[in-house]
């Protein structure tokens, strides 16, 4: 899974993404990211998610979900 996003306004569940897709965390949301110390702790409110196809500008605009720049390195490791 190559296609990375942030939820901008709540966190990523089976409600607040498109139907059927199928998706995994890339960085922990910073309120739970102790329940998956193998990811990095996100500097993004509701983390980052990665997904096995890319999702469509309407998709992108009624979930209101933000594409994420793969490589950025903006996922903290520290406990701050």
């Amino acid at each position: 899974m190559k296609h990375c996003y942030r939820i901008r306004l709540r966190p990523a569940s089976c409600t607040t993404l498109p139907p059927g897709l199928i998706w995994e965390f890339v960085e922990m949301p910073p309120d739970i990211a102790h329940q998956r110390s193998d990811l990095p702790r996100s500097s993004h409110r509701f983390g980052v998610i990665a997904t096995a196809r890319p999702l469509s500008d309407e998709e992108l605009e009624r979930y209101e979900i933000d594409v994420h720049p793969t490589g950025s390195n903006e996922a903290r490791t520290d406990e701050a």
